[in-house]
């Protein structure tokens, strides 16, 4: 059961190298800033990318597994603000990894219950 889960796992992230290949090709390899690094405000920054703040996503997120109605949306949302919050790149990228894994978890329950 665990080797169908990993083959599952490695024919999404070869979809997804695949994507970053045609990124790479359209648009050459990116080296952008993060408003992040400019700025420690992470209200500001919630504000302005009209996310919720990691506390508050944090907060709805156990909410909606307490109310037993949780969605993928409520874990990447957190995720997502974590790496917004984060307060340097070693934390940003680890929240990164979760981000990314849960968006392959993601992919890979839309595959299971298209089968």
């Amino acid at each position: 059961m665990i080797e169908t889960k990993v083959n599952n796992s490695q024919l999404v992230l070869g979809e997804i190298q695949d994507e970053r290949n045609r990124q790479i090709e359209k648009w050459g390899i990116q080296n952008h800033k993060s408003v992040e690094d400019f700025t420690t405000d992470v209200v500001r920054l919630c504000e302005e990318y009209e996310i919720p703040t990691e506390n508050r996503a944090k907060f709805m997120c156990e909410k909606s597994f307490s109310d037993e109605n949780p969605t993928w949306t409520h874990i990447a949302i957190e995720e997502l603000s974590e790496v917004v919050c984060a307060k340097n790149d070693y934390d940003r990228r680890q929240e990164l990894i979760q981000l990314a894994a849960v968006c392959l978890s993601w992919i890979e329950c839309i595959d299971r219950n298209n089968q």
